[in-house]
């Protein structure tokens, strides 16, 4: 970090470009379009622990299964029967899991509910980040763990709210998350296929599937 008075310069943690920040909240990257939280704002590890726990995200929870459901057709429509994939960043319960059913087989992995290690050793025909990529500190280590436990061929599915149609990030109801610390537009990701050697095929209003060239 370089401080000038009130003015503070950070890297871009996806591309590596400098961000400036004149306020206290977030930056917008000018190349990869990504608006980053100023990281003395992020939450600890524990703090943010605790923001987790309050979600109800549970497999008896309707409305929130049927939040994943478009993201699970999409896994159902481009991935083979049979097929190995991971739920990384899956949270305290397997709901993609359970909707997937006994299409494919899933492993799992959360930093904070499940820590499952073995599964980072893997190589998978498809990877799914459902609601995840927001809450990357460091996107670019991220992606390149990623990449590499992907086969060739495998597809990256990425499900969060882009920012592309919003007007003001200082009201958008996604920003106001303080664990939501990288927001991405198409282009950011358009710039994550471009540095970690990927195309993207797919694009809806929230979800995008990168594959693996």
């Amino acid at each position: 970090m370089i401080c000038y008075g009130y003015i503070m310069k950070y890297n871009c943690p996806l591309c590596k470009s400098i961000l400036t920040y004149s306020s206290y909240e977030f930056a917008r990257c000018l190349v990869c379009d990504a608006y980053v939280r100023n990281p003395m704002t992020y939450l600890n590890r524990s703090e943010e622990h605790e923001r987790y726990k309050l979600h109800k995200n549970t497999l008896d929870n309707q409305p929130y299964l049927n939040f994943l459901t478009p993201l699970s057709q999409l896994v159902k429509e481009h991935v083979l029967e049979g097929s190995l994939g991971l739920d990384f960043g899956c949270g305290p319960v397997f709901a993609m899991e359970k909707l997937l059913k006994d299409t494919v087989s899933l492993n799992h992995y959360d930093a904070f509910f499940y820590p499952n290690e073995e599964a980072l050793n893997e190589q998978y025909d498809f990877i799914i980040l459902s609601e995840v990529i927001e809450h990357f500190h460091h996107p670019h280590k991220e992606f390149q763990r990623l990449r590499s436990l992907l086969k060739p061929q495998g597809l990256l599915f990425i499900q969060t709210h882009r920012h592309d149609d919003i007007p003001s990030i200082n009201n958008w109801y996604y920003a106001k998350d303080p664990t939501h610390v990288f927001l991405c537009s198409l282009k950011t990701c358009q710039s994550i296929a471009d540095m970690f050697n990927f195309k993207m095929i797919v694009v809806t209003n929230r979800c995008v599937i990168l594959q693996a060239n």
